[in-house]
């Protein structure tokens, strides 16, 4: 008798962990992510005159063919303000000697691509001068960080809704959520500011100078 009442508690404990694993909760994970573009609203032109020109702590050789006039400082200044650009002289005297001499540059401040490709298009066949662009701020982000959440998370119910209508199912409550850090987007970041520091004699204007920031997350939810 005491043998049929444990094979009874048996059974009836089998029956209620099937009943669990039917009644088990399904998920579905999608991946929403968007990105967001900051525009500059002010940075600094530097134009250096000399031989070689400084990137990234190093100095590289201009090339500079010694038979072609080298455009002097008093030439650009009076080109920049013929323009009406406002600018600023840095003459920093560090105290080093050295073979190179050392010349002061010139800080041209804008707030537009427009001027920068004006400015440009009067630099790039003058012999003698680098420039490179520094010192970017950028506008405030529009979104606040609620509605940039409201974004991400309305495109993820989107998507879940619809990869749920497939396997006939529907969507539930949102069950987790856990923000993806991309080290691959650190690193085009870092390519990206390089590329807008690279300097005229090298590469030349750049296209834009708008700033992208990328936010990814992992949206859990419940599927009924």
């Amino acid at each position: 008798m005491r043998k049929i009442q444990i094979l009874f508690v048996l059974f009836v404990l089998i029956l209620i962990q099937f009943k669990s694993l039917a009644q088990e909760t399904k998920y579905i994970e999608v991946i929403s992510s968007e990105t967001f573009i900051l525009k500059p609203k002010s940075f600094i032109y530097q134009i250096s005159f000399g031989q070689q020109m400084e990137f990234m702590g190093m100095n590289i050789p201009m090339n500079n063919d010694t038979d072609i006039p080298q455009a002097s400082f008093t030439d650009i200044e009076n080109m920049i303000k013929s323009e009406q650009f406002k600018y600023i002289v840095n003459d920093d005297n560090d105290f080093s000697i050295s073979i190179q001499t050392k010349h002061p540059t010139i800080e041209v401040e804008l707030d537009n691509l427009k001027d920068l490709k004006r400015l440009y298009n009067k630099l790039k066949h003058e012999k003698g001068i680098s420039g490179k662009i520094m010192n970017v701020n950028y506008e405030s982000e529009s979104l606040s960080q609620d509605e940039k959440f409201n974004l991400l998370y309305s495109k993820a119910l989107k998507q879940a809704q619809q990869l749920a209508l497939v396997s006939g199912n529907t969507v539930g409550q949102l069950f987790n959520i856990s923000e993806i850090i991309n080290e691959s987007d650190s690193q085009m970041e870092l390519y990206k500011t390089m590329m807008k520091n690279m300097p005229l004699g090298l590469l030349g204007s750049q296209n834009t100078l708008n700033k992208e920031i990328q936010r990814q997350f992992m949206f859990k939810f419940e599927l009924k």
